[in-house]
Order: structure tokens, then C-alpha cells, then sequence
């Protein structure tokens, strides 16, 4: 009597070990976890981040985007990949832990394509301070006071007449001229009237030409303002500089040298000259 109550207590113990145990890892608890849910900028490199998972042996990520959006993971099966967003949009990235057990989740990615709006001119010193005089010194202050993106005072004829009749002053032919960049009066006047910088991500920084045998307007050239760069000489080059072989002695150049002591990173200040 007593032996069979202790093979029914065995019995029992065995029932109850079972219980909550897996196959492979008994009384481990597996948890997956994508990471928290981020807000980043367009062309931003994105880290997803499922190590708050707990006793995973392996992930497997998948990234959906935008329509269009080609997402290329650094490597898909590390709890930490990462990727480039190259379009706006909603991302969804999801991780698969331990695929045997089909532990799943997900996280968004909102990919914003910040954009900026013009407030005030000023980007080119020199269209400021030397070609914006309209007839009058109040144009000149007007232009200075009131010229916004948003309403704009002056317009590209004015700045044509101004460029054709400084031309005409050196001695130049208007109706024909153009400048390095090869743009006519009409074309130029249309660069410059907007006096303010152009970026293109995929170019160097650069104002004026740093290669006569390559220049394109807006990458190679005008393509922002490098701090080395000596605008009013600039300027001034495009207006009576022709293609450079012809260039009329001292209408290139303001004869004032410029030297820059700034430093290379934000806000990139210098000891005063």
C-alpha cells in the first residue's frame, strides 16, 4: 500500500516539471523587442535596435518603405542593422526572433523631408553692395529694406540693364557678351537677382570656378559659398570677365585682398582682420 502511493507521488512531480517548458530550452522565456519608434530626417542614417529581446539566438529583419524607397540593411540579421532613408515616408521595419518560435514585432520609421523657406536675401555680398542700384539711392534702399523672396522688389530686367550699361561703360559689346559660366546678360541677371545660395548635395561647396575646364552652373559653380571664396572678385569676373582670355584689367577684381582666419566647422569664427 505504502509503494503505491509513492510511484503516484513520482508521477505527479514528473506532470508538474513539464509544465512551461519548451523542447529545446526548457524554462527559458523568449521576448522580442523592435526597438521604440523613431522620427528621423530625410538621407538620415537609421539604426533599428532589437537588443532589448531577451534570450534571442537570432533576428531576421525585413524593412518595408515608401513606394520607390530602395532600403539596403547593413545586415539583416543583426540585432542592430541599420539603413539609409532616402525617401519621405512611412517605414515599417520588422524583426523576427528565434524563427523556430515565431516571435514577431515591429516598429515605425517616419522619415521627414525637412524643407526651409527664404526669409531675407543677402546670400552674394557683392549683387548687395555694388548692382543694385536702380537709378536712385532710395531703389538702393528699398531693395536692401524690402526686397523679401516672399515679395520681391527688384526684378531680373532691372538687374539686365544695370549688368548691359556697366558693360557698355568698359567698353564691352552687351548684346553679345557672356560670361565663364557661358550665360548671357538676360541669363545672368536671372542667377543673380535671387541672391541667395544654391546647395547641391552631390557638389563641393564652391562660389566661383575652381577648374576653368569644368564648370557647371550650380554644382562646379555657385553652388554655395566656401569660406575661402572672395565674392565681390567673383561677381564681378561674371559680369566683365567673359570667358577669362579677354578679361579687361582691373574690372575682375576689387584690388582688396581676402584672407580668411576661420575655422572649418560651425560658426566658424575668426580672430577679426
Amino acid at each position: 500500500m505504502k509503494y503505491t502511493k509513492f510511484s503516484l507521488f513520482l508521477g505527479f512531480i514528473v506532470l508538474m516539471s513539464a509544465v512551461g517548458c519548451s523542447d529545446d530550452e526548457p524554462g527559458i522565456t523568449v521576448t522580442v523587442d523592435a526597438g521604440l519608434a523613431q522620427t528621423v530626417s530625410l538621407d538620415e542614417t537609421v539604426t533599428l535596435d532589437a537588443s532589448g529581446s531577451e534570450n534571442a539566438i537570432s533576428f531576421v529583419w525585413t524593412v518595408t518603405g515608401p513606394d520607390g524607397a530602395d532600403v539596403i540593411l547593413s545586415d539583416a540579421t543583426a540585432a542592430m542593422p541599420t539603413f539609409v532613408a532616402t525617401l519621405p515616408g512611412v517605414y515599417q521595419a520588422t524583426v523576427v526572433v528565434n524563427d523556430d518560435q515565431n516571435l514577431v514585432n515591429t516598429v515605425t520609421i517616419t522619415v521627414g523631408n525637412d524643407t526651409y523657406s527664404r526669409a531675407d536675401y543677402m546670400g552674394r555680398p557683392a549683387i548687395n553692395t555694388v548692382f543694385n542700384f536702380f537709378g536712385t539711392s532710395g531703389g538702393k534702399d528699398e531693395y536692401n529694406e524690402k526686397n523679401l523672396p516672399s515679395a520681391p522688389v527688384a526684378t531680373s530686367e532691372q538687374f539686365e540693364f544695370i549688368l548691359d550699361k556697366l558693360q557698355e561703360y568698359a567698353g564691352l559689346n552687351s548684346d553679345v557678351y557672356t560670361n565663364a559660366l557661358g550665360l548671357d546678360n538676360t541669363q545672368t541677371a536671372d542667377v543673380l537677382i535671387v541672391d541667395a545660395l544654391n546647395s547641391h548635395k552631390d557638389f563641393p561647396t564652391t562660389y566661383g570656378p575652381s577648374d576653368l575646364n569644368d564648370i557647371r552652373l550650380f554644382e562646379t559653380v555657385l553652388n554655395g559659398r566656401g569660406l575661402e571664396d572672395d565674392v565681390v572678385d567673383v561677381t564681378l569676373t561674371l559680369t566683365f570677365g567673359g570667358d577669362l582670355t579677354d578679361a579687361p584689367a582691373g574690372l575682375i577684381g576689387d584690388n582688396v585682398s581676402y584672407t580668411s582666419n576661420s575655422t572649418s566647422t560651425f560658426p566658424y569664427l575668426g580672430s577679426p582682420n
